[in-house]
């Protein structure tokens, strides 16, 4: 009878241990897609292409930026960007949101 037991105590600390390591891993994903949502957030408000920046660094990412006008008739941008990465539980995704830089007076086209 000891077998038995010990052989389902083994499967549960085994299971247990593996969705442990599991959602660690996650976490540090969402970490991850934090960084990199603030990071293209950051590159598509100085004017560079977010979605670039991002899958260069993490090509399994899925990118959506978008802008907005953050107050009518200020003329400045809000930028969106959301970065979605797969993780060994679910995907996890993170959204930030930055103020574009102004132009600034004698640069640009």
């Amino acid at each position: 009878m000891n077998t038995v037991e010990g052989a389902m105590v083994l499967s549960a600390l085994t299971v247990t241990t593996g969705l442990l390591v599991s959602g660690v891993a996650t976490l540090a994903t969402a970490a991850s897609a934090r960084t990199l949502a603030r990071d293209g957030a950051r590159a598509a408000a100085l004017g560079g292409d977010a979605s670039r920046w991002v899958t260069q660094r993490r090509a399994d990412a899925r990118v959506e930026v978008s802008q907005q006008e953050t107050l009518k008739g200020s003329g400045l941008q809000t930028i969106s960007a959301r970065v979605t990465l797969p993780a060994p539980l679910a995907d996890v995704s993170a959204n930030t949101d930055i103020v574009a830089e102004p132009p600034v007076e004698g640069e640009g086209p």
